[in-house]
């Protein structure tokens, strides 16, 4: 199996990680186990945040659940071709009001959004491919997971 650092060149040193990251064009259609998917949650849930308040929350639905339709349903009809044969969907949410100020959160999309990095980031360590896909029916996102193919990285 190629890995990105073996093609990809940083202009500074990065972490390989970086490096070995890439957004899956296809999904093998293989499933995820409940204990390896809460294992790369758990990553995204030690990002920082304003205040430490963590504003995001992780909903996830397996393909084979009973909630993958209502979940692949919150999707654009452009990513749902992409998703199909997903293992799970992620869906990353952020709640616009500081529980530690009580105060409007301006930071809640950053800080959730830096979840969703450390989640991408802990991917490649598992041998698991996130993809961000966007939703017409709200400013959440969902990510899609698959195994790499020999092939090596895409963009």
């Amino acid at each position: 199996m190629i890995r990105g650092r073996e093609v990809r060149r940083a202009e500074y040193p990065v972490d390989p990680v970086f490096l070995d990251r890439w957004s899956a064009r296809a999904m093998s259609g293989e499933s995820i186990a409940d204990g390896e998917l809460r294992t790369l949650l758990s990553a995204a849930a030690w990002a920082p945040s304003s205040h430490n308040a963590q504003p995001w929350r992780m909903l996830y639905a397996h393909r084979e659940s009973p909630s993958w339709g209502a979940f692949f349903d919150l999707l654009s009809e452009g990513n749902k071709r992409w998703v199909q044969n997903a293992a799970a969907l992620v869906l990353f949410v952020s709640k616009r009001t500081n529980e530690v100020t009580g105060a409007a959160s301006r930071t809640h999309s950053f800080d959730t959004g830096a979840a969703w990095g450390y989640f991408a980031a802990a991917r490649p360590a598992r041998n698991r491919y996130p993809r961000r896909s966007g939703s017409e029916k709200g400013p959440a996102f969902g990510a899609r997971s698959r195994r790499r193919s020999a092939k090596g990285p895409g963009p």
